[in-house]
């Protein structure tokens, strides 16, 4: 599996993570714990893109 495929499908997994918890956050916009996952998300999105840079 080359490079540029692989970011490509982590990158288009982690948007679709992420639309399902913006849309949580958006029906629950005063909740605290809908807003500490979409922090989590982007954390380990940012871990996976660090990971993939050091391979290269």
């Amino acid at each position: 599996m080359n490079l540029r495929y692989q970011v490509g499908f982590i990158q288009g997994h982690l948007n679709f993570i992420e639309s399902v918890y913006q849309k949580l956050l958006n029906k629950h916009s005063n909740s605290f714990y809908s807003k500490k996952y979409l922090i989590k998300i982007f954390l380990i999105k940012n871990l996976f893109f660090i990971k993939i840079l050091k391979k290269l």
